[in-house]
C-alpha cells in the first residue's frame, strides 16, 4: 500500500520460505517486504493513530494474539511485525478479522505465525479511515519467553514385569520407518529392512507394518503376526504393529479434487446393500439419498463384521484372546518376550477407513452410551479400551499402546464433518490410563495433483488439536513424506523444512517414522531415494546424533 512504502520497500515472498529462522508466516494474508529500519512517522500524529497496543496473554513460543484500541470509523488495520533475525512482515486486516466488536473497544488479531522461543520482535499497528492511513502506533518490543525444558510428560509408575517404551533421553528423537512392505503393508522381509538402513545410512529403531484383519466370505482372520514380528526382531529392530480391522468399503479417494469439493459438503455415510447382500460403507451426496432409501439402504453405523460395536460387545473376544495369548507366549532367540509397539487403527477421525467415527455412529448421540457424547468417537474409544483391558486380563505386559488420529486441517471443510466439534481428535482418546504414546501423521503433497505446502506451515495449523489430546504422553510422528518433482516446490526443501521443525526445541516430537513407499508407482513418490538430491538431503539430516536407532524400555 502507498502508506507502507513511506517506510521501506518490501522483500519478495521467497525470503519468507526461511520461516523457521524466526517464525512461521501466513502466506495467504501477508505480503512480505524489505525494510532495513523500523517505521518512523513522517507526519504529525493524526486522530486515527492507534495509541495503545499490547500482546494478549503470556508470550511464550507458539502463536501470539495482539490487541490494540479500536479506532472509530476504521475500515482496515495493518499489523507490522519486525523479527530481529529475519526482518519485516505485515498483515492487512479488516475490522471483522480483527474482532473489534466488543464492549471494551479493543481489537485483537492472531496471525497464523509461530514465534520461536528466545526471539525478539517489535510490532506496530496503523488504521485506515475515510480511505486514509494513519501513522503507525508507537512500537512495542517483545522477547519470546525461553522454554528450557520440553513439555512435561509424566511417567506413571510401571509395575514389575511390565515393559513399556520410554521417551528418549533429553533432546533426542527415535528414528523408525515403514520400509516399503508392499501395498498390503505387511510383506515384511529382512532384505527390505536392511535396504532401508543402507539407503538412510542409519539403522532404524523400529519397523512399522500392518496386521490386517480380513473377513472374506464371512470368515474372519484375526491372527497374531508371528512371522513378521520375528523377521523384524531378528533384524535387530522393534516390531511396530498397526492392528487394522478391515471390512469392505467404497471410498471417494478416486474422485478428482474438483468433484470432491463440489459435493463434499453434502456427503453422508450410508450402508449400501450390494448385489451379494453384504453391507458396504459408502459416501454419497445428500441429493442421492432418496434414490438409495428405496433399495433398503440406511444411515448410521455401517460396519457389520468388525464394527466398533461388535468389538465392544465381545463378538471377537475369542480371536483377540488368542492374539494376546500368542503374544504373551512368544519368545525371541534368547528366550525373552519381544517388546511390541502397537496401535489399534489409525486416522479414525477421517472418512477414508471403515473404522472411521462417521461409519460407527457419527455425530448421533442416542444410539450408544452417554447421551452427551457423539456415538462415533465414543464407540471407538470404548472398543480400544475393550481390547487393552482384554490384553491386560490375559497378562500381556510387553506392549506399548499408541493412539494415532489424523492431523485434520482446520481450513479443510469440503467434507463438513471433518472439522465439526464432535469429530475432534481428543473425543476418540481412550485416556491416559490406557494409552502410552500419542502418534500422528503429517504428509506434504503425497500426489502430484495435491496442493504443495511446507511441513512447518501444516504443523502450525494442525498441531494444536493433536497437542490438545493430552499433555502427559510423548508424541511420535509416525508417518511423513512428500513426492518428488512437484511444481510447487522441491522435495529437498520440504525435507529440510520438516527436519528443521522436528529438531526445533519448540516442538514436542520424541520419535519419527518415515513412510518409505512408492505408492505412485512412478519412482518419484515419497520414498527417500526418489532422486539423488532428495536421498542426500534425507541422509544428511537423519545422520544427526539427535536421531537414535536404539529404544529405551522400562525393563
Amino acid at each position: 500500500m502507498q502508506k507502507f512504502s513511506q517506510y521501506s520497500i518490501f522483500i519478495g515472498s521467497l525470503l519468507w520460505t526461511t520461516i523457521f529462522l524466526g517464525g512461521c508466516w501466513d502466506e495467504e494474508n501477508a505480503k512480505s517486504a524489505e525494510q532495513p529500519a523500523s517505521p518512523k512517522p513522517i507526519t504529525p500524529s493524526k486522530s486515527n493513530k492507534v495509541k495503545s497496543i499490547s500482546p494478549v496473554g503470556e508470550i511464550s513460543h507458539g502463536e501470539v494474539s495482539f490487541k490494540w484500541n479500536k479506532i472509530e470509523g476504521a475500515s482496515d488495520y495493518e499489523l507490522g511485525i519486525e523479527i530481529e533475525t529475519t526482518g519485516w512482515k505485515k498483515y492487512s486486516i479488516t475490522t471483522q478479522q480483527a474482532t473489534c466488536n466488543n464492549p471494551k473497544n479493543i481489537c485483537s488479531y492472531q496471525p497464523k505465525m509461530l514465534f520461536k522461543q528466545g526471539v525478539s520482535f517489535k510490532w506496530w499497528v496503523a488504521s485506515k479511515t475515510s480511505g486514509k492511513w494513519s501513522d503507525f502506533s508507537d512500537s512495542k518490543k517483545v522477547t519470546v519467553k525461553k522454554v528450557t525444558k520440553p513439555p512435561v510428560v509424566t511417567k506413571p509408575p510401571v509395575k514389575k514385569g511390565v515393559v513399556k517404551l520410554l521417551p528418549p533421553s533429553k533432546g533426542n528423537i527415535y528414528f523408525g520407518a515403514f520400509a516399503d512392505f508392499d501395498w498390503s503393508e505387511d510383506a515384511v522381509t529382512e532384505q527390505k529392512i536392511t535396504k532401508f538402513d543402507s539407503l538412510a545410512k542409519k539403522p532404524i529403531a523400529w519397523a512399522y507394518f500392518s496386521n490386517n484383519w480380513n473377513n472374506h466370505a464371512n470368515v474372519p482372520v484375526i491372527k497374531y503376526p508371528k512371522a513378521n514380528i520375528h523377521k523384524i526382531s531378528e533384524s535387530g529392530k522393534t516390531p511396530f504393529v498397526r492392528i487394522l480391522p478391515w471390512v469392505r468399503i467404497l471410498q471417494i479417494d478416486g474422485l478428482s479434487k474438483t468433484t470432491r469439493e463440489s459435493v463434499g459438503k453434502d456427503l453422508i455415510g450410508i450402508c449400501h446393500i450390494s448385489s451379494d447382500k453384504s453391507k458396504v460403507n459408502h459416501l454419497i451426496n445428500k441429493e442421492e439419498w432418496a434414490n438409495h432409501q428405496s433399495h433398503g439402504d440406511k444411515k448410521g453405523p455401517c460396519n457389520t463384521a468388525f464394527s466398533m460395536q461388535n468389538i465392544i460387545s465381545g463378538k471377537w473376544d475369542k480371536e483377540l484372546k488368542a492374539w494376546a495369548k500368542d503374544a504373551k507366549a512368544d519368545r525371541d532367540a534368547h528366550g525373552k518376550p519381544i517388546p511390541l509397539l502397537v496401535t489399534f487403527t489409525i486416522e479414525m477421525n477421517g472418512y477414508w477407513f471403515p473404522w472411521s467415527g462417521i461409519y460407527n455412529g457419527g455425530a448421533n448421540t442416542t444410539g450408544y452410551g452417554d447421551p452427551n457424547l457423539a456415538d462415533g468417537p465414543e464407540r471407538y474409544r470404548d472398543a480400544y479400551r475393550h481390547i487393552i483391558d482384554l490384553f491386560k486380563k490375559e497378562g500381556v505386559k510387553h506392549i506399548t499402546w499408541f493412539f494415532v488420529p489424523d492431523t485434520m486441517d482446520p481450513d479443510e471443510d469440503w467434507v463438513s464433518f471433518l472439522k465439526e466439534d464432535w469429530n475432534a481428535q481428543k473425543n476418540y482418546y481412550p485416556g491416559d490410563d490406557y494409552i502410552d504414546w500419542i502418534g500422528t501423521n503429517l504428509y506434504g503433497a503425497a500426489e502430484q495433483d495435491y496442493d504443495w505446502s511446507l511441513f512447518s506451515d501444516d504443523w502450525a495449523k494442525k498441531g494444536k488439536a493433536i497437542n490438545a489430546i493430552t499433555s502427559r504422553k510423548p508424541l511420535a510422528l509416525l508417518e511423513f513424506g512428500v513426492v518428488d518433482g512437484h511444481d510447487g516446490g522441491t522435495k529437498s526443501d520440504w525435507l529440510n523444512n520438516a527436519f528443521d521443525t522436528i529438531e526445533g526445541s519448540d516442538y514436542p516430537f520424541q520419535a519419527i517414522s518415515y513412510w518409505h513407499d512408492d505408492w505412485t508407482g512412478t519412482g518419484n513418490g515419497i520414498i527417500i531415494d526418489s532422486s539423488p538430491k532428495s536421498l542426500a538431503t534425507f541422509q544428511n539430516r537423519i545422520k544427526s546424533a539427535k536421531f537414535k536407532s536404539k529404544l529405551r524400555f522400562s525393563q
